[in-house]
């Protein structure tokens, strides 16, 4: 029965359009009239405006519809099997990127890469806090070594706090202290080159204080200092 349905419709839509079809009458009639429309516009036109016209002219348009409505040529039903889009066809196809699993080595290797970048950026990340953590605590220790003059060396060599403090009035020791650890919170957002300057700060406590930061030791002469002291940096008193 399926089959039969399928043999009477293919030779439904072979069949070509009849002459007394209403809907082949009615566009045979609107082509009519418009062909004869053109015909007498088109003696208005100048010679200008025809050279001007870039794409085919109406009459044309509708020779070619006539021509078509006169064959009665059924229109052809093509069924799509795929899910693509209508125009998709005409395009040329796209080159499909094959994925491959990743084997076992490779996704070991991928794993080690990105444990290893988690930690180097934590190594970066741990070591600029702490070289800032550095710089704020050689600023205190300039500043209390430094308590009985009234200005810093340079200005940075204080925390802010302090000097605007020592301007204000001499302020009991707890107050400073109070207004020191506030000021660290905020110059944490400053844009400072901190490794720059804690290697400047280090080396003025140190030479001119004989100080080291991390032995919290003021020595008593440069030879003990270099002596007794593993180092100017961090990563000396660490090993």
């Amino acid at each position: 029965m399926a089959s039969i349905e399928v043999t009477n419709r293919q030779a439904a839509l072979n069949k070509p359009i009849e002459a007394d079809n209403k809907g082949y009458l009615l566009l045979q009639k609107m082509m009519t009239k418009r062909a004869a429309g053109n015909t007498d516009n088109s003696t208005s036109i100048t010679d200008d405006n025809k050279k001007a016209t870039s794409g085919p002219s109406s009459s044309t348009v509708t020779e070619e519809i006539s021509h078509l409505i006169a064959e009665r040529a059924p229109i052809s039903i093509e069924l799509k099997t795929n899910r693509r889009g209508l125009g998709e066809s005409s395009l040329p196809l796209r080159k499909r990127v094959k994925y491959t699993q990743p084997t076992e080595v490779e996704r070991e290797h991928l794993n080690q890469q990105r444990a290893s970048d988690f930690l180097a950026a934590k190594r970066t990340k741990t070591a600029a806090l702490l070289t800032r953590k550095d710089y704020f605590k050689c600023q205190k220790v300039c500043a209390n070594l430094e308590a009985a003059q009234d200005s810093p060396s340079l200005e940075w060599y204080w925390p802010k706090a302090v000097i605007d403090a020592k301007k204000k009035t001499s302020s009991k020791e707890e107050s400073e202290e109070q207004v020191v650890e506030e000021e660290v919170a905020e110059e944490d957002f400053e844009d400072i080159d901190y490794p720059v300057r804690l290697a400047e700060l280090n080396g003025y406590l140190r030479n001119t204080y004989h100080y080291c930061i991390w032995c919290a030791v003021s020595y008593d002469s440069p030879e003990e200092l270099d002596s007794s002291c593993p180092g100017d940096t961090r990563e000396d008193h660490d090993a």
